[in-house]
């Protein structure tokens, strides 16, 4: 078959395609080094860059399973050492991969309507259109333009979607082991990319059937040898028997237990972040037991307690399985870790298409496209089985980012089936069209009954302002989220912090006192009530809130400093001692917790000096 327009402006138009992708990417980096944002050393990029600092440092493990998957921080940890610095090469990477990224959704879109003979450059600009709603498309930008794994997780999981739009079966024994190989080690970044073995599997053991049982060994070989790095570390250096990571069983409580939403919806005792919540979860596990275990165990503990809530209330579950459902599709923002709405408001990233917009016009191109064409049924497919991976866990606008290049692709479907439908004057296809848009736009903008959670942006982007002491952009957020959310202990610990900047204890205390009404283990309120009380030299009351505030924080170290302050303001010498002696086993260079020591080893060595 001759191609349906001329190979060389396909070659063009998709070099166009990439180089104007990172373009895009490159100004969006490159206005961010003038904003806040560009030091990455915040929120869940802050636990990457930490567990790849210690891997730089020469602490591969620390003899225990994964707990969290690793090939991301192995490779900040490599561009550290290569370049000094994993920030920049990251950030470039990133926008490489999210480039190549749209130039799959160009060459997808292509190949699914290849076989309709059009004639001239019209189907490569449909694919080019494709592309551009990536390229526009805000979550993906923003995700790119951070220090997270999603971009490169992403496109590993396009890249199997794309070899199987491709006619060729796998039917060579070396493509189905390096295509396993692919799947597995691309599972390292996420273990989503395991939900296409049964696709794969599929394109493995087309006829002839007689070799399609080891073929699909095969491919199950590729898959072990791919996560080789992770199982033969937990299993011979850590001794446990985890595949790739034991964070899973914390992650299937948080989406089911009995107060889940299908967002991440923490239950009082785990921190939000990706650090609190994997130290915390340890922690009350190993609490709940009274002895240290392993990895696995942490888990198994995790899963028996979502197991427990899902037997005791299937109704309620089912109903949590629709209400995820729903959040996959719904145009609703759920930015757990703050970066969408923030580098938009910032001009760091354009403004662009919502997940909303990309559901309202893919989802129906993408429907009509796997009813006409074989190849679109594998984006379909792939588009189900990333929901189902989902349904266990929680949904983010980061976890649900893989399926935004099917929505391009299905929205580059949708303009070439409303070309079609125009030039026929089929106006039976254009109301059938209108109706699949009018119910798409039902299924992601109708109404969620969000309790809150719409109070999510402004809180993110008031966290933001804070930081920067822009405080009288900052009130007005608070204000609007406090109105969204008053009972939401988030809310009320920023506001706390807020009265804190201002230095009106009294209204700070306040909100700090109905943190911990709400969440009574909340470290970041018992902290920081703690420093009002050292603040005001009411030596004793902080340090009761410190001992609150230390099992569950995430920096005990500067815990232990607090506590040796308050016992040095107390006269307890040495109670001052011992906490300062603990805070040095942990970050022995600390220049304040060294004059600190100091100042205490002085005044014990001259009792009149004492308080």
């Amino acid at each position: 078959m001759k191609p349906f327009f001329p190979r060389s402006l396909r070659h063009v138009v998709g070099l166009t395609v990439f180089a104007g992708s990172l373009l895009v990417r490159l100004g969006a980096l490159v206005r961010m080094e003038s904003s806040p944002f560009f030091d990455q050393n915040r929120g869940d990029s802050a636990y990457y860059l930490g567990w790849a600092a210690r891997i730089a440092e020469g602490i591969w493990t620390d003899g225990k399973a994964f707990y969290g998957l690793p090939l991301y921080p192995f490779c900040l940890a490599g561009w550290q050492t290569a370049f000094g610095d994993p920030v920049w090469p990251g950030l470039l990477i990133n926008a490489v991969a999210d480039a190549l990224l749209a130039f799959v959704i160009f060459e997808t879109v292509l190949r699914i309507i290849a076989g309709d003979l059009a004639e001239g450059a019209v189907p490569p600009l449909v694919a080019a259109g494709a592309a551009a709603a990536w390229i526009f498309f805000r979550p993906a930008a923003a995700l790119a333009a951070s220090l997270m794994p999603n971009t490169l997780a992403v496109l590993a999981f396009w890249l199997v979607v794309r070899r199987l739009v491709a006619p060729a079966p796998l039917a060579a024994a070396g493509r189905a082991l390096s295509w396993g190989a692919f799947l597995g080690f691309g599972s390292l970044l996420s273990a989503n990319l395991l939900f296409l073995f049964p696709l794969l599997g599929w394109k493995a053991t087309r006829p002839p059937w007689a070799t399609a049982a080891g073929r699909l060994a095969l491919l199950a070989l590729g898959v072990a040898l791919g996560a080789a790095p992770a199982w033969t570390h937990n299993y011979f250096a850590a001794r446990d028997p985890v595949f790739l990571s034991a964070h899973s069983g914390i992650n299937f409580f948080i989406g089911n237990h009995a107060g889940a939403n299908g967002y991440p919806r923490f239950p009082p005792g785990l921190r939000s972040s990706q650090e609190g919540m994997l130290q915390d979860s340890i922690r009350v596990a190993e609490k709940e037991a009274g002895r240290p275990l392993l990895r696995s165990e942490v888990s198994a503990y995790w899963t028996a307690q979502a197991r427990t809530y899902i037997r005791e209330h299937p109704a309620e579950w089912l109903a949590l399985l629709g209400r995820k459902v729903r959040n996959y599709w719904s145009a609703f923002q759920y930015d757990d870790i703050a970066v969408i709405t923030p580098l938009r408001e910032w001009g760091v990233i354009w403004p662009g298409l919502s997940f909303g917009c990309l559901v309202l016009f893919g989802l129906p191109g993408l429907l009509w496209g796997a009813w006409r064409y074989p190849a679109a049924r594998w984006i379909a497919a792939a588009l189900g089985l990333h929901l189902a991976s989902l349904l266990p866990v929680f949904v983010t606008e980061r976890y649900r980012l893989c399926a935004g290049p099917a929505l391009c692709i299905g929205l580059g479907l949708g303009a070439w089936f409303l070309m079609r439908a125009l030039a026929q004057r089929s106006w039976a296809a254009l109301t059938g069209g209108a109706a699949g848009v009018a119910a798409a736009g039902a299924l992601a903008f109708w109404p969620l009954g969000l309790d809150g959670l719409a109070a999510l942006d402004d809180l993110n982007m008031a966290r933001v302002l804070l930081e920067e002491d822009r405080m009288a952009e900052a009130l007005p957020r608070l204000e609007r989220a406090a109105a969204a959310g008053p009972n939401d202990s988030g809310v009320n610990f920023l506001f706390g912090n807020y009265w804190m900047k201002l230095r009106n204890f009294p209204a700070a205390k306040a909100s700090y006192r109905r943190v911990l009404l709400l969440d009574p283990t909340h470290a970041g309120a018992w902290n920081n009530s703690a420093l009002i009380a050292l603040e005001e030299q009411n030596w004793e009351v902080a340090e009761r809130f410190l001992l609150h505030a230390l099992p569950g924080s995430s920096d005990p170290a500067k815990v232990w400093y607090l506590l040796a302050r308050s016992r040095l303001g107390a006269g307890d010498l040495p109670g001052a001692t011992d906490a300062i002696r603990r805070a040095l086993q942990a970050r022995p260079d600390q220049p304040q917790f060294l004059a600190l020591r100091a100042e205490i080893e002085s005044r014990s060595a001259s009792p009149s000096l004492a308080p």
